[in-house]
Parts: C-alpha cells; sequence; structure tokens
C-alpha cells in the first residue's frame, strides 16, 4: 500500500501543487530540489511538506513507498537515478496523478496553446461557485481560490492539459497521461521549440491526444480557430464546436465584456476577444454538462481572474502598472487589445522580454511586428539565455525595433531591469497604462516601477 510519496523537484510550481494534492489525499508527502524560493517553498512551508535541499540518493532513507520525477530532472540526476536503480515503484507527475487520484473522478481537461489557465481557471471557479465541489490542477493561480490545486468532493477534476515533455524517461506530452472525460479545445499554434520542431509537430501531439480520447468522451472545441478544424475531425467521441461568431450583443468594455449566448445574456468580468473564446468554450462545455445558465451567470460574473494575465499590481500617480505571463506574439497582441479596450484612450507602455525558448527566436520577428500595434512604446529585454538557441535562429532585436520604429511605435533595447525601468518612466505620464510582460520574473522589474513610482519625481506629466 501506497503511503509515503516523495518527490523529485518538488519546487515546481505543477510538481508542488501536485504534492498539495496528494497531501490532501491522505499520503505522507517529502520532497527535494535544488532551489527552492517562493511562492512555492511558502506554500509548501504552509502545508508542512519537509523539503531536502539538493538532489542525493540519501533523501531516498527511509524508502518511499512511490517517487515522482518531475520534468526538471535529466538522466544524469543522481536522487532519480538512485529511485529507478534502487526498484523503488516512480512515475512522472502526470502518470502519478492520473493513476492515484482520478480513478473515481470525472477529469476535464483545457487545452491548446493559448488560453487554457484562464479556461481551466473559470470551469474550476464556476463548478465550484454551483456547489459542485471540484477538484483542479491548474498552471496558474485563479484569485477566487488563492492556489493552483483543490481535492474537492465533488465528482469533476479539472486539469490544465501541457503539450510540454512529461520527464526524461517519458518524452510525450502531459496531457497525454490525463485520462480525461471531456476536453475543452482551444487555439493550437506553433510554440516550445525546445520539444518541437515545427507546426507539424504540435498538430501531431494534439492529434494523437484527440485520437486516444474514448467514444464516450465529449470534445469542446474552439472552431474557428487556426487548425482546429482538422483537429475536430480526428476525435471519435461526440464534438461540440463553438465559435466566437455565434455569440451576439458582444460589447467590451472597461469593465469586461457582455454578450448573448443561446438567448442568456452574461457579463464576463474579463475583456478581450481571447478571453471571450475561453469563456464561450467553458459554457458551452458546462452545458452539455446540464449546468443551468443561472449557475453560469453567477459564477461568471464573480470570477475574478487569473494572477499574471491583465493582473493590475497598482495604480500610482494615475499610472497603471499590470503584470502579464504573455510571450508569444498571439498572446502579445490578444492581451494589448484586450487592455485596449479596458482602458480606452490611455497609452500602452509595455516591457517585453523574450524568455521562453520560443518568444526569443527570429521565427517569430514577422509576427511581433503587429502584435505590438496597440502599444505607444514598446521596450524589449535581451533575449534570455540566448545561448541555448542557435545564433541563426535568435531573434534579432535590433532589427524588429527597426520594423516596429517605421511603423510608428516607438522602441528600444536595454539590458538591465533597471535600465528598463528608467526608459519607462522618462516617457510615462500620468493616464498611462505599463504592462510587463514576461513568463519569469523579469528581474523584479514589476517591484522596482511601483518603487519608483511612489517618487513624485519619477512622472513626466506632458
Amino acid at each position: 500500500m501506497t503511503q509515503h510519496v516523495h518527490f523529485i523537484g518538488i519546487c515546481g510550481s505543477g510538481m508542488a501543487s501536485v504534492a498539495g494534492l496528494f497531501q490532501s489525499a491522505g499520503f505522507r508527502v517529502t520532497g527535494s530540489d535544488a532551489k527552492c524560493y517562493p511562492p512555492m517553498s511558502t506554500m509548501l512551508a504552509e502545508m508542512a511538506i519537509p523539503i531536502l535541499e539538493g538532489f542525493d540518493a540519501a533523501h531516498l532513507a527511509p524508502r518511499p513507498d512511490l517517487v515522482i520525477i518531475g520534468n526538471v530532472c535529466t538522466a544524469a540526476n543522481p536522487e532519480a537515478r538512485a529511485a529507478i536503480d534502487g526498484g523503488i515503484p516512480y512515475r512522472s507527475m502526470p502518470h502519478a496523478v492520473a493513476e492515484y487520484l482520478c480513478h473515481d473522478r470525472f477529469p476535464i481537461m483545457a487545452v491548446g496553446t493559448h488560453g487554457k489557465t484562464t479556461t481551466s481557471s473559470l470551469l474550476a471557479w464556476i463548478l465550484e461557485s454551483a456547489g459542485r465541489s471540484p477538484s483542479f490542477l491548474i498552471g496558474g493561480i485563479p484569485k477566487n481560490f488563492g492556489r493552483n490545486f483543490q481535492l474537492g468532493r465533488g465528482r469533476e477534476f479539472v486539469i490544465e492539459g501541457d503539450e510540454y515533455d512529461t520527464a526524461f524517461f517519458e518524452k510525450t506530452p502531459k496531457f497525454l497521461h490525463y485520462p480525461a472525460r471531456a476536453v475543452i479545445l482551444g487555439p493550437v499554434e506553433f510554440d516550445h521549440a525546445d520539444i518541437y520542431a515545427d507546426l507539424d509537430a504540435v498538430l501531431s501531439a494534439f492529434r494523437t491526444l484527440i485520437r486516444q480520447l474514448p467514444t464516450d468522451a465529449l470534445l469542446i472545441a474552439a472552431a474557428d480557430s487556426a487548425h482546429v478544424e482538422s483537429l475536430m475531425a480526428e476525435a471519435r467521441c461526440p464534438c461540440i464546436p463553438f465559435r466566437l461568431s455565434d455569440a451576439t450583443q458582444i460589447v467590451i468594455g472597461a469593465m469586461g465584456t457582455t454578450f448573448t449566448w443561446h438567448g442568456t445574456s452574461y457579463h464576463s468580468p474579463l475583456a478581450g476577444h481571447h478571453n471571450l473564446q475561453n469563456t464561450i468554450g467553458v459554457i458551452t462545455l458546462l452545458e452539455a454538462l446540464g449546468l443551468s445558465p443561472a449557475a453560469m451567470m453567477h459564477g461568471l460574473a464573480a470570477f475574478a481572474g487569473v494572477r499574471r494575465r491583465q493582473e493590475i499590481l497598482g495604480e500610482i500617480g494615475g499610472v497603471t502598472v499590470i503584470d502579464d505571463f504573455a510571450h508569444h506574439p498571439t498572446a502579445i497582441r490578444e492581451t494589448l487589445a484586450a487592455l485596449r479596450h479596458k482602458f480606452p484612450g490611455q497609452r500602452l507602455l509595455v516591457a517585453f522580454e523574450p524568455r521562453s525558448n520560443t518568444s526569443g527566436r527570429e521565427i517569430f520577428r514577422a509576427e511581433y511586428r503587429t502584435a505590438f500595434r496597440d502599444a505607444t512604446r514598446v521596450v524589449f529585454a535581451p533575449v534570455f539565455k540566448a545561448d541555448r538557441i542557435p545564433p541563426s535562429e535568435q531573434l534579432h532585436l535590433p532589427q524588429l525595433i527597426g520594423d516596429l520604429q517605421r511603423e510608428g511605435t516607438a522602441a528600444a533595447v536595454h539590458d538591465t531591469p533597471a535600465a528598463i525601468c528608467d526608459d519607462l518612466l522618462a516617457h510615462v505620464r500620468s493616464g498611462d497604462v505599463i504592462v510587463v510582460m514576461s513568463n519569469g520574473d523579469f528581474g523584479g522589474l514589476h517591484g522596482q516601477l511601483l518603487a519608483r513610482l511612489r517618487k513624485p519625481s519619477s512622472c513626466h506629466h506632458g
């Protein structure tokens, strides 16, 4: 009988959350990691889960009943190697979730290149507000819950399905391991250039997922998104397409979005057509599961959003600072378009860090030219850890800056967060919105901006 579960690489956001789920399910949980820092270190400490520093075979004494190995671990990891060679039962993170936490539940998975964090967060919240007490495992943190996991009493288990690699011993997408009974499929584009050679490779992974859905599962698909219609054709299970054009009376403004769907008028606090697409996908699924429009209206109206998705960090001296996770040209374009609706008539000053293995590639330069169209000024950080990317494939920032300037968008690049902060504050004025975009911490730029804005001399008011 499995009682003691040990996590190698426990401080990753997914691993820490799964550790919390296992503890909630009654297992004794321990873990190890080379680096443990907030917010995951804080969350694990609050749960009183012991964390061992570094990776060492000695951490496997006393011998655990099960070891879960995170995808941060390589085949040379001494602790993972000792577990495997020592005959201790081991699993990847998604395999462990599927085997130990999903067997008596109804797993619902949100997948796609964009929108899956917001989609899964909104789905979990509406189910919660309707009294369904779902379980969930989400990549971001829904503000209504304050954490990205829950082991609920109900049958639904909402999972954000990631197409990234599972583990060094399972080079397959994570989403293939979850036994999904319902899937919301959003837009699919090229991403994760470190593991996918091209768009065809990405589409192949999604085809495999769709084909393996059981005949009694349910597929909800954003049919007006590129490539989704061809993926729908692979399904053996019932498929319900949804399209933005089927929504009517759409009004997007500073207070969010109102729209009519199947005769019911809804209000969402979220702005932007991409968030409307996410919302309609959730409503379409919940309609199929029998949730009433009244229950969905209530939950949607009370949805507080997701941390790092158009998250307002502060408004100081008339300047609003926003944190956003966008790191793909499509996400950047849609986020800025949404903010243009949310802050009509106000200038958008953007700081962008090409941090992911994909966002720092030249292949996206043409798309970046249009992605930043709604910005007044864009200040770039250098490509993060550029040595990971072959020189011929690296994003050429001077050329991109020239492209933007020729199209009327002011742009610059600076080597440090401090220099980026100086640039933004030299150009900002009261009434502006500063948008910080990165899938990492951007060297603490958010905090620097807020601290400097509190000094009255920081802003120009021309």
